[in-house]
C-alpha cells in the first residue's frame, strides 16, 4: 500500500463534481465542525485505507443518527450524492481528506490525509492508494459493510490496524502472513477475515492456510468464483479438525448484501 500513484483528474465532464467547488455549509461559528458521524466514518475509512463514493454514500447512512434521518426517504440505503457531497467539501475544507480518480470509468475514491491522521489520533502511516490495490480495498470493504449490517456488536480490526500494532519489521525478517481484518465477537470468539479475488500459486495458498488454521480456529473467506475452486481443492487435503475452521462465502460480482452467500 506504499506505492505512490498519481491521483487521475478527468480530462472530460466528471462523473462527479469536484469536491472543491462545492460550497460547504455556512455557519454562524468559525467555519465547518466535525460532528460524531464525521469521526465514527474518517476512522472507518483510514482504517480501511480507503473508501470508494459509493461505498462512502452507505457508510454515512449507517451512522447517520435517528434524529437527523427525516430527510432520507424511508428504505434509502444510502445517503444521497448531494449530502455526501457537502459532507466531503466539509472534510475536505478541514484537509482531512485526500481524493481522486484514479481508475477509469469507477466512482472516485476517498482517504484519509497526514493532517487528518493526526487530527483523529491514529498511529497509523499515511499511505496513499495504489491502484493495483483498489479492487481488493473493495471487496474488503464490501465485506466489512456486509458483516458490520449483520453483527453490529462485533468489532473489526482492519489490516492497516493490525500491521500498525505489530510495528516496523527488523532488516531482513519476514513478516508472517496478516488476515484482512480481525473479528471480534461479542461473545469472545476471535475470527480471521480472507478476502480472495485471485487464485494464487498452490504453494503459497498452501502456506498461508495452514498458518492460518495453526493461528485461529475461525477463519471466514470470503472469495469470487475462481479463488473458490481453488481453495475448496487445496482444503479437501485437510484433516477434518482443521478443514472445519474454515467457512467460504461466495463474493458474487460485486460483493453487494444480496450476492454475498454461505458456500459450506
Amino acid at each position: 500500500m506504499s506505492e505512490d500513484v498519481p491521483v487521475q483528474e478527468p480530462t472530460s465532464s466528471p462523473a462527479f463534481p469536484p469536491l472543491k467547488t462545492l460550497p460547504a455549509r455556512k455557519r454562524k461559528d468559525q467555519g465547518p465542525r466535525l460532528t460524531s458521524r464525521d469521526l465514527q466514518c474518517l476512522r472507518w475509512i483510514a482504517q480501511q485505507y480507503a473508501i470508494r463514493l459509493d461505498q462512502l454514500q452507505r457508510l454515512l447512512l449507517r451512522y447517520t443518527p435517528e434524529a437527523d434521518r427525516e430527510k432520507i426517504r424511508q428504505g434509502a440505503e444510502h445517503l444521497s450524492k448531494e449530502r455526501t457531497y457537502k459532507t466531503l467539501a466539509r472534510w475536505d475544507a478541514l484537509g482531512l481528506i485526500r481524493y481522486g480518480n484514479i481508475l477509469d470509468g469507477e466512482p472516485r475514491w476517498i482517504w484519509v490525509s497526514p493532517h487528518g491522521l493526526r487530527s483523529l489520533d491514529l498511529p497509523l502511516r499515511y499511505n496513499q492508494p495504489s491502484a493495483v490495490r483498489l479492487p481488493h480495498l473493495y471487496f474488503v470493504n464490501q465485506v466489512r459493510l456486509w458483516v458490520e449490517g449483520r453483527r453490529p456488536l462485533d468489532r473489526w480490526k482492519s489490516e492497516r490496524q493490525i500491521k500498525a500494532e505489530q510495528g516496523a519489521l527488523e532488516k531482513g525478517k519476514r513478516r508472517d502472513h496478516l488476515p484482512d481484518a480481525l473479528l471480534f465477537a461479542a461473545n469472545g470468539k476471535t475470527s480471521a477475515i480472507e478476502v480472495e479475488l485471485e487464485p494464487k500459486t498452490r504453494e503459497t495458498l498452501e502456506t498461508i492456510l495452514y498458518e492460518l488454521d495453526s493461528t485461529y480456529t475461525s477463519i471466514l473467506y470470503f472469495v469470487s468464483a475462481p479463488a473458490q475452486r481453488q481453495l475448496e481443492s487445496v482444503l479437501a487435503g485437510f484433516a477434518p479438525g482443521s478443514r472445519k475452521h474454515f467457512l467460504l462465502y461466495s463474493l458474487g460480482e460485486q460483493g453487494k448484501a444480496d450476492e454475498i452467500a454461505l458456500l459450506s
